[in-house]
């Protein structure tokens, strides 16, 4: 198992595939050093499912924005043939979904979207998997509005009816943050609890911080807050002027942390192992079992909640990998006695 690790600034000749074994790329839309933890672990997962399963996995890194994850599978479309990989892990950027399944279907790619799911006015526009493209396989996303509503629900249990509280989403060009954003307001309603504002972070925890203390000046009577991801909550907790109810999302190892040392509510998370078994369901796809025939084109993972009473268990066993998961586990080619997939093994946790 060969594993490519290359950045969109890198300016030499990418180097060729092996000519035997499955061929995958993985585009990851941030850098290799980035402060996400999110997806630290998710590349983390996907490159431990390519070792476990004998894939060639070319990982390629792109720059936290829409324009440079589009300009890398440009780039990659435009490769000579023997280059090319065979199947294509990506994301379903916000209304490029159409162009880039156009290209790849050009040449030939077979592709796979991850972790985001595609909006509303695209659908209309592409469709659904081996429909209009046929060489778009499948797609695996989470259910974001069942995230944001669990953080809403848990938030719910330590503010009065009545509260005051602040959404913090991603950016507005992200169907998972424009969903998880319906979620935080729709649930709010429902539980009684006084939604005042929505505002963008646009992931980065050094925005938030800058924002908060018009927030909190704004908004004096905060009771909790709903944001989209750990890190950006990071910048929440460092508040000088009161302890909020805080719950997130993502599980990453600060956010589960700061949960078991009780500087926050919860963070809700599992969804950064979706693409690492999207990786399994392409490597049974490729070896004759299509996941068509078990749970269908379209694959949408759920969210568990971590709380003071399992974050350490979480940490321990997911984050820092201390009983590290064998994805040959999960694989049909390597357990011909699997009918069904189980993909849902955080379900202990609901």
């Amino acid at each position: 198992m060969k594993i490519l690790l290359l950045t969109l600034f890198l300016i030499t000749p990418l180097s060729l595939f092996a000519k035997d074994g499955l061929r995958v790329t993985y585009i990851s839309p941030d850098p290799i050093d980035t402060e996400n933890e999110f997806w630290k672990n998710t590349t983390k997962q996907i490159m431990k499912a390519a070792k476990d399963l004998g894939i060639e996995l070319e990982v390629l890194y792109t720059q936290s924005h829409y324009s440079y994850y589009t300009s890398m599978i440009d780039k990659v479309s435009k490769r000579p043939k023997e280059t090319l990989p065979q199947y294509l892990l990506i994301l379903p950027i916000k209304s490029t979904a159409r162009n880039t399944l156009e290209k790849l279907e050009k040449v030939g790619v077979k592709t796979v979207f991850i972790n985001a799911e595609v909006n509303e006015n695209e659908r209309e526009s592409i469709g659904w998997p081996r429909q209009k493209y046929k060489n778009w396989i499948g797609e695996f996303y989470p259910d974001d509005y069942q995230a944001a509503k669990l953080v809403v629900s848990e938030v719910a249990k330590k503010c009065r009816k009545g509260s005051d509280v602040v959404a913090i989403n991603g950016t507005h060009i992200s169907n998972a943050s424009l969903i998880r954003e319906k979620s935080f307001e729709e649930t709010s309603k429902e539980l009684n609890l006084n939604l005042k504002q929505s505002f963008y972070g646009n992931w980065k925890k050094e925005k938030v911080g800058r924002m908060l203390p018009y927030i909190e000046g704004r908004y004096p009577n905060i009771c909790g807050f709903f944001v989209s991801s750990d890190f950006m909550a990071e910048a929440i907790l460092n508040s000088r002027l009161k302890k909020y109810q805080v719950c997130s999302i993502d599980w990453t190892k600060n956010g589960l942390q700061n949960v078991n040392d009780k500087k926050q509510l919860c963070t809700v998370g599992g969804h950064f192992l979706e693409p690492a078994f999207a990786l399994v369901a392409t490597f049974d796809y490729h070896h004759g079992y299509d996941f068509k025939n078990d749970f269908g084109l379209t694959y949408k993972s759920h969210f568990y909640i971590a709380n003071q009473s399992n974050a350490k268990e979480i940490l321990e066993k997911f984050i820092e990998n201390k009983k590290p998961l064998n994805f040959k586990n999960y694989s049909k080619v390597f357990n011909k006695k699997i009918k069904k997939y189980n993909f849902n093994i955080l379900k202990n946790y609901e």
